[in-house]
C-alpha cells in the first residue's frame, strides 16, 4: 500500500477513535486511540515521514514533552500530585500526535486528504452530538458527572457511557468551531454547506451545549458567536469592532447584566441546573465576593479559586508550587479546574512562560496558512479556547484536533473551491 494511502487510513482511525465515542467506548481494543492508533501513527510517522520531526512546531512539542513531562516533572517539579502529572502527560500525548499529523499534511501538501478528513471529523462530531442529546435525555447530569467522582452517583452510567456522549474536550471543540461556521455562513458562494444547513448545524451544536449544561461553554459560545457575526473582511477592521464593543459593554451598569441573566434563567425552569446557574451568576454580578467562606454563590466559589491560586503562586513565583513541599496542596487541587492559573501556580513564571512560548511555536505555522479574513475567525477560535481555560479545565484531545486538524482542513475546502472556480473561468476565457 502507498504510504500516502496508509497515512489516510491511519489518520481516519485516529480521528474516529478520538471523536466518535460510541465506537471508541464499545470496541475497546481495535478502536483505542491511546493504545493502538496514536502509538501506531507515531511509529508510522517516524518510519515514513521522519523529515517532519525537524519542523519547528514539532520540535516545540517534543521539547515540551522531554523537558516538562520526562525530566522536570520528576526533578524540579517532583512535588506535583499524581493528578497533575497524569493530566500533563495526557496533554502532551494529544499535542504531539496532532502536531505531527498537522506537520505531515502541511509538509507534504496533502490538502485533499486533509479537507476530506476534516469533513469526516465533522460527521463524527455530529454523531457524538446526537448521542450526547440521547444520553442527557436519560440523565441531564451525565456529561457534568463524567469528569469527576460524580459519575458514581449516576444510575446506569455504564450504559450511558456506551452511548458515546461528548466529553468536556468535545464541548470545548464545539465552541472553537463556531467562528469558522459563521465565516462559511457569511461567504457569498456555496463553499462547503448551504446557508440553511449551516444555520441548522450552528443551532444543533448550541443546543448540545445547553443539554450538557456546562455554563462556562454556553457563556463563551454566546460571546464568540456575537464577535464572529461582527467580523469584517479586513483583520484590522474586525479587531477594531471588537475593541469598540468591549469598551461599550464595560460601560453598561452591572444591574443590566444581572437582570438579563435572571430573565434567561427563568426560561430554563425545566432544566433546574441551568436555571440555578443563570440566577447564581446574576447574584454574583450584584455581589462579587471572592472569599469562599463569605460567598453564597457557586460562581463566587469558583472565582475564589483565583485568589487561592494567586496565594499559592506568590509563595513560589519563580519555580512554582511543585518545586517544594508546599502547604497549598488543597488550593492547587481544587484550582485544577482553572487551566491557565493552575499551570502558573504549579510551574511558576519559569515554567509557565516556557509553556506559552512552546504553544506559540505550535500554532504559528497554522496561522500562516490562512488568508487575512479567515485568520480573524481562527483567532476567535483560539481566543474561545483561551477564555474557557480561564474558567475551567480545557485539557483533552478534541481542542488540539479542532485547532490543528479540522479548522485548517475546512479552510482547504474553501481554497479548493475557489481554485476550481478560477480554473473554470480560465478555461472559459481560452474558449
Amino acid at each position: 500500500m502507498p504510504k500516502r494511502k496508509a497515512l489516510y487510513y491511519i489518520a481516519f482511525m485516529l480521528l474516529l477513535t478520538a471523536l466518535l465515542m460510541v465506537v471508541s467506548n464499545n470496541v475497546r481494543i481495535l478502536a483505542s486511540f491511546r493504545f493502538l492508533w496514536a502509538p501506531g501513527f507515531l511509529l508510522f510517522t517516524f518510519i515514513f515521514y521522519r523529515k517532519v520531526f525537524t519542523a519547528k512546531n514539532v520540535i516545540a512539542a517534543l521539547v515540551y514533552g522531554i523537558l516538562y513531562v520526562a525530566i522536570l516533572q520528576y526533578t524540579l517539579w517532583n512535588y506535583a500530585n499524581d493528578w497533575y502529572k497524569r493530566m500533563i502527560f495526557e496533554d502532551f500525548y494529544a499535542m504531539i500526535v496532532f502536531v505531527l499529523l498537522f506537520a505531515v499534511f502541511h509538509y507534504n501538501r496533502y490538502w485533499e486528504i486533509w479537507s476530506k478528513l476534516a469533513k469526516f471529523s465533522i460527521l463524527f462530531m455530529v454523531i457524538t452530538g446526537v448521542m450526547t442529546i440521547v444520553a442527557t435525555e436519560i440523565n441531564p447530569l451525565v456529561v457534568r458527572g463524567s469528569y469527576s467522582s460524580g459519575y458514581l452517583e449516576i444510575d446506569n452510567y455504564d450504559f450511558l457511557h456506551r452511548l458515546g456522549f461528548g466529553s468536556y474536550g468535545y464541548m470545548t471543540a464545539i465552541v472553537a468551531l463556531f467562528p469558522i461556521l459563521i465565516y462559511f455562513l457569511k461567504q457569498q458562494n456555496k463553499v462547503w454547506l448551504s446557508k440553511k444547513i449551516l444555520i441548522l448545524f450552528i443551532l444543533f451544536l448550541y443546543y448540545i451545549l445547553f443539554k450538557a449544561q456546562i455554563f462556562a461553554n454556553i457563556l463563551v459560545a454566546s460571546g464568540v458567536l456575537a464577535f464572529s457575526f461582527m467580523g469584517a473582511r479586513r483583520l484590522s477592521k474586525s479587531i477594531g469592532y471588537i475593541i469598540v464593543v468591549a469598551i461599550a459593554l464595560s460601560l453598561v451598569p452591572t444591574s443590566f447584566y444581572a437582570n438579563n441573566f435572571r430573565n434567561i434563567g427563568n426560561n430554563f425552569e425545566s432544566s433546574p441546573l441551568l436555571h440555578s446557574k443563570f440566577n447564581d451568576m446574576a447574584e454574583y454580578i450584584e455581589n462579587p465576593v471572592l472569599d469562599e467562606d463569605e460567598t453564597s454563590t457557586g460562581s463566587g466559589s469558583r472565582a475564589s479559586r483565583y485568589p487561592a491560586l494567586l496565594k499559592t503562586f506568590l509563595a513560589a513565583p519563580l519555580l512554582g508550587d511543585a518545586s517544594y513541599n508546599s502547604p497549598y496542596l488543597d488550593e492547587l487541587s481544587t484550582g485544577g479546574h482553572l487551566y491557565w492559573m493552575s499551570r502558573l501556580a504549579l510551574w511558576g513564571i519559569f515554567g509557565f512562560v516556557g509553556y506559552l512560548f512552546m504553544l506559540r511555536q505550535v500554532f504559528k505555522p497554522v496561522l500562516r496558512i490562512f488568508d487575512s479574513e479567515f485568520r480573524f475567525y481562527y483567532y476567535l477560535s483560539l481566543g474561545s479556547t483561551i477564555a474557557l481555560g480561564l474558567l475551567k479545565n480545557i485539557a483533552g484531545r478534541e481542542p488540539y484536533i479542532m485547532l490543528l486538524i479540522i479548522i485548517p482542513g475546512l479552510y482547504f475546502i474553501k481554497e479548493q473551491f475557489y481554485s476550481r472556480q478560477n480554473s473554470k473561468i480560465s478555461k472559459t476565457k481560452v474558449l
